[in-house]
């Protein structure tokens, strides 16, 4: 897995392998980013959720169910560790 963790300025674009380019459109008050994603019509964009969703929908049985608590877990991880993060910022 690749990652890169950056700032951006509102306008600035992000190319990840010369072929999806990320912008960010705006930054509100709350600290709220919209984005923008463009790409070539044969490479499919998701959010994070809707991935999660089509994956799940393809399992079946106690796989399914396992998958789906894996998932939740590391969503609220993920949502700790940020608040966890703001909050040190002050």
């Amino acid at each position: 897995m690749s990652r890169l963790i950056l700032s951006r300025s509102i306008g600035e674009e992000i190319v990840i392998a010369g072929e999806i380019v990320v912008r960010v459109c705006e930054v509100n008050a709350k600290g709220r980013v919209k984005l923008a994603f463009e790409t070539s019509g044969d490479i499919p964009i998701y959010r994070r959720e809707v991935a999660d969703a089509m994956e799940l929908d393809a399992l079946e049985g106690p796989e399914k169910e396992a998958r789906a608590m894996a998932q939740k877990a590391k969503r609220e991880a993920a949502i700790k560790s940020l608040r966890d993060r703001s909050k040190a910022r002050g």
